[in-house]
């Protein structure tokens, strides 16, 4: 077994910002070990000197060009397992929270926009491998739409070749490292960071999320331990037969002893979780969860899995989200400190008198009083308190879902529990824990 000791300094550091944004850029420059510039701008211009800075301007935003790719990215969570790179309509929201303009006091104009959309394609048309190049080619051939989305999305060496683009179109009057410097820190960086801090959306992270931070606040700190310790034979058990991939060990992209976006998706929707959730935070749970890949162009199965390692910390981010009940409302519905019996009489009319509302409304409420006081607790409980109130619930709901005869008040899942329940006759769809 892997030393838990060493599992407290699961982050991304600095070191690790740096080494993938090289990696990228390296993609960006150079194809086969031949300098070949992509940035449209004539090999004449780009002198050793100039390109270095440029590079370095990439490199101290490396963090934030991480975050913010991450963050859009998984935009596609909630139509596609294609949620690694930017498509056309999440590239629009990034440019849309950004607030993006060449005049600070003014909101982007139609030839702003123009030349926004113009690079977006041009650096898909560059930076095209052939096999993408070959595949829209059959896709257009067979009319499979989806079959060419590729050439029609950025990765992250691609993001920073529009960004270096965008630079030089938007500002040919500065040094070309001034022209990039200003487009990526004070256009795109500086709106987004408007955007984090603002929590628009109601949740408690935004664009420019620090996944280290909340890391060292809610995931490795002792009472969070203590609960995915306690828990840890069920945690295993869930993540090995969801992870179930095909079995094929010539195939990276779909081993059995990693968890695809698939997999994830398919745990969440067994637990009747994906609409109250939302499939746009889901892909972010994930992607959140996940370790940076640092070359993303030849490691792409490490970019798409998660881990057990990371899978603890999707559990935890879950919890921060999930409608989960206090001890308060425990007690007050005598349900033995234990979520799980708290579910199990949730659907009754009892629910409603004592509570006031129907067990779907509950839901809404907590979920807004969670959002509310986010992860580091207020009247809705620290993360610690949440994460055992959700394995009660992961606990009751496959053992009752796999119709064996619950052994509350609590206890282990095995790997048995849980295929049975994975592979249970399921029925008709449901959405929620009420149905």
């Amino acid at each position: 077994e892997e030393d838990e000791d060493e599992l407290i300094g699961l982050i991304d550091t600095e070191a690790v910002f740096t080494a993938a944004t090289l990696s990228d850029w390296g993609h960006t420059t150079a194809r086969e070990g031949d300098i070949k510039f992509v940035f449209g701008i004539g090999k004449a211009k780009w002198a050793p000197a100039i390109l270095t800075t440029v590079r370095e301007i990439i490199l101290s935003n490396a963090a934030a060009f991480h975050q913010l790719f991450i963050y859009y990215s998984s935009c596609n969570g909630d139509s596609t397992s294609n949620m690694f790179s930017l498509d056309k309509e999440a590239y629009s929201l990034m440019i849309s929270d950004s607030e993006i303009s060449k005049d600070d006091d003014a909101d982007i104009d139609t030839e702003e926009r123009q030349d926004l959309d113009v690079t977006f394609v041009a650096v898909n048309k560059i930076c095209a491998t052939d096999e993408v190049l070959e595949e829209q080619k059959r896709a257009k051939a067979t009319g499979d739409d989806d079959g060419g989305r590729n050439i029609l999305t950025l990765n992250r060496y691609e993001m920073i070749e529009w960004m270096v683009r965008m630079g030089l179109a938007w500002y040919p009057e500065k040094s070309f490292d001034q022209a990039v410097r200003t487009f990526v820190e004070q256009n795109l960086l500086e709106g987004l960071k408007r955007k984090t801090l603002s929590k628009e959306d109601g949740w408690i992270c935004g664009p420019l999320h620090d996944a280290n931070a909340f890391r060292r606040q809610f995931c490795y700190c002792e009472e969070t331990c203590l609960v995915l310790q306690k828990n840890k034979e069920t945690l295993k058990a869930l993540y090995s037969v969801y992870a179930f991939g095909d079995g094929d060990m010539h195939c990276k992209l779909n081993k059995a002893t990693k968890m695809a976006f698939e997999e994830f998706l398919a745990f969440l929707d067994d637990m009747h979780w994906v609409e109250e959730i939302s499939p746009r935070r889901i892909g972010l749970i994930f992607a959140w969860s996940r370790m940076l890949t640092i070359d993303e162009y030849r490691d792409r199965a490490k970019n798409v899995q998660i881990n057990f390692e990371d899978f603890l910390e999707a559990i935890v981010r879950i919890a921060s989200v999930k409608a989960l009940p206090t001890p308060a409302d425990m007690q007050r519905f005598e349900c033995e400190n234990n979520a799980g019996l708290f579910l199990k009489k949730a659907v009754d009319d009892e629910f409603t008198d004592e509570f006031g509302v129907n067990y779907e409304r509950w839901i809404e409420q907590t979920e807004a009083k969670q959002c509310a006081s986010g992860a580091t607790g207020g009247s809705m409980g620290p993360i610690w308190e949440r994460l055992r109130s959700l394995m009660q619930v992961i606990v009751f709901k496959v053992q009752d879902g796999a119709a064996k005869t619950p052994r509350y008040p609590y206890v282990k899942l095995t790997e048995a529990d849980v295929t049975a329940f994975r592979k249970r006759d399921k029925g008709p769809a449901q959405a929620s824990d009420d149905d």
